[in-house]
């Protein structure tokens, strides 16, 4: 999942170079019909013809787990944290709706970070080309970013592990609301992408972590518009905000709050105990 999370990481990091230069030689309606086309090849095409629901259905075992009895590990039979929990039962825990705040709060930071860091340093006198190059940084970083947290939780709780990554984006906001340059921009969105990479990542295993693989499905299906709300939310809150003041500065110390928000609440979430 953290090989995933790269390549999309190197797609969201070449996008806006490609689209910036497709733009200035060919003008935005031809560079949009082009990236309408690789959607269509490459975003819809491949899952159609090769995803697939689990590893069962192919004959292998989740994670190399060759003892298996029915869909539930012998070892989880002794765990009561390790059940595979029904949607019905994952909600009456407190975790799921910490963690889908968690989502909310940090995706919306995400969504308007990312849509307005360009405009931001253009606002400040910068090229279009170099603020672009300053969103491929920041998209390139949040590729290693989950390359790199997800393998500290080999050895490292998964929960702090993704605490530190929130930590990280929170503190890559910080960065960028006092860049002031090229060189602090890139800075900036290197630390800024780096915790978004991991968070990205991880959030989707600590689902399947804290509530199982069966119904997991249904679970994120219950939790996922809470984290689209909050992407919805951070592009056009930030728009708003510098409309009225004229400047980003508000926008980005409201991003900063709702990122320390979110990182209190993913470190306070503990894995839920099944009650039958």
């Amino acid at each position: 999942m953290a090989f995933m999370q790269a390549s999309q990481g190197i797609g969201l990091g070449l996008m806006p170079f490609i689209a910036q230069l497709a733009i200035a030689n060919w003008g935005w309606r031809s560079s949009w019909q082009m990236l309408g086309i690789i959607i269509l090849t490459a975003g819809i095409l491949p899952p159609l013809l090769f995803m697939l629901r689990r590893p069962e259905d192919v004959g292998l075992s989740p994670d190399g787990d060759a003892n298996r009895s029915g869909n539930i590990p012998d070892q989880a039979r002794q765990d009561p944290f390790k059940y595979d929990f029904t949607l019905r039962q994952a909600v009456k825990t407190k975790t799921m709706w910490m963690l889908m705040a968690f989502s909310a709060l940090m995706f919306m930071v995400q969504a308007g970070v990312s849509l307005h860091q360009a405009p931001y340093h253009i606002h400040q006198g910068m090229g279009a080309t170099q603020a672009a190059t300053i969103v491929t940084v920041f998209a390139f970083s949040s590729a290693i970013g989950g390359l790199f947290w997800s393998a500290l939780i080999v050895k490292v709780p998964l929960r702090l592990v993704i605490t530190t990554a929130a930590f990280t984006q929170f503190s890559g906001v910080i960065a960028i609301m006092n860049s002031h340059g090229s060189m602090s921009g890139y800075i900036a969105a290197l630390i800024f992408g780096m915790g978004l990479g991991g968070v990205a990542a991880l959030i989707r295993l600590i689902w399947a972590e804290y509530y199982g693989r069966r119904h997991l499905g249904v679970i994120r299906g219950v939790a996922l518009p809470a984290q689209i709300t909050g992407q919805a939310m951070g592009p056009v809150l930030a728009g708003v905000f510098f409309d009225f003041t004229g400047n980003y500065m508000t926008a980005w110390t409201m991003f900063a709050v709702s990122a320390a928000i979110g990182t209190l609440l993913i470190s306070l979430s503990k894995p839920p105990r099944l009650i039958p």
